[in-house]
């Protein structure tokens, strides 16, 4: 029954949270896991749910080797049995790879709307100081997906967030769309101006959507003048609405050199995911739909 509650709503938003959440009902069962959880874990949700803390998946024990999901000394237990909340609690649990990983762990119990406790919710996170190696390694993984030029994610960041992307709308049904574009005769801009404020065209047709878009929906560089919004839980003409915006935004747009004013403008193709997508499918049909704004004379927008 709870988690009919946590889901689809409380889902969306514990799916983003950096700690990793393990949700249990009264006898100990495994109903909900987050994205950070498997990412501590190396588990995934769909190889532990509706399984039990007791058949010891992680095999929670403290420094000492002693183990606490077998025992009374089991978080959940106590959090059931006595209804207090954030239990605390330093342990090591097991990793799918079969090492231990030192974790801060929280235990509270769940209530429904009559107080009464349906469950378990566990908060935990690496509490080991040399996991900053692993924070530093993972800074290296987000410099090596930053497009340096516009600071904003490059093609490899753009493939992984539309690969989760179209795997949460398969599996979950949250919807999201694309709005692919670039800038019409871009090459002339270059040749004509010069190199320098073909970048500098670039940055400010970056900034521009930045500046029109929501913080959790991701823009891309796609490549060259190409670049790739991923917008999320969106509807046909919202996504019409949004592409629309960005290109009288863009077409608003410009820079000074010498007197004159470059105002650049875009051709768009945008659509929404569909249950067959995958990357290259969902790429050649925004695309595809970009150069049919191209060719009905430039500066619009082709949705499909």
């Amino acid at each position: 029954m709870l988690i009919k509650n946590i889901r689809p709503f409380y889902e969306k938003i514990l799916s983003h949270v950096s700690e990793g959440i393990c949700c249990l009902d009264n006898d100990r069962k495994i109903v909900y896991f987050n994205k950070a959880a498997e990412d501590i874990t190396g588990f995934k949700e769909k190889e532990i749910i509706h399984s039990h803390c007791y058949d010891n998946i992680f095999m929670h024990v403290y420094e000492n080797g002693k183990q606490l999901c077998k025992t009374r000394h089991c978080p959940a237990i106590q959090a059931i049995s006595t209804g207090k909340e954030n239990l605390q609690d330093a342990i090591f649990l097991h990793h799918k790879n079969g090492y231990r990983i030192a974790v801060n762990l929280k235990t509270s119990p769940l209530r429904d709307d009559n107080n009464n406790i349906v469950g378990v919710m566990k908060i935990f996170n690496h509490a080991n100081p040399a996991s900053q190696t692993q924070k530093q390694l993972e800074h290296l993984k987000k410099i090596s997906m930053i497009d340096t030029l516009t600071d904003l994610g490059n093609r490899r960041f753009g493939e992984l967030e539309l690969d989760i992307n179209i795997n949460q709308f398969k599996r979950y049904d949250w919807p999201f769309g694309i709005i692919f574009f670039d800038i019409d005769d871009f090459k002339l801009i270059n040749d004509s101006f010069g190199h320098s404020i073909g970048d500098d065209i670039l940055k400010m047709v970056a900034k521009t959507i930045q500046e029109a878009t929501r913080p959790f929906d991701r823009i891309v560089r796609w490549g060259g003048d190409e670049f790739l919004v991923i917008i999320v839980n969106i509807n046909e003409n919202s996504l019409k609405a949004i592409a629309e915006k960005l290109r009288r935004l863009i077409e608003q747009s410009f820079i000074e050199l010498n007197g004159e004013k470059i105002s650049p403008t875009i051709s768009i193709g945008a659509t929404l995911a569909k249950k067959h997508d995958t990357i290259p499918t969902i790429i050649d049909r925004s695309d595809s739909l970009m150069y049919q704004s191209k060719n009905a004379g430039q500066n619009k927008t082709t949705f499909g």
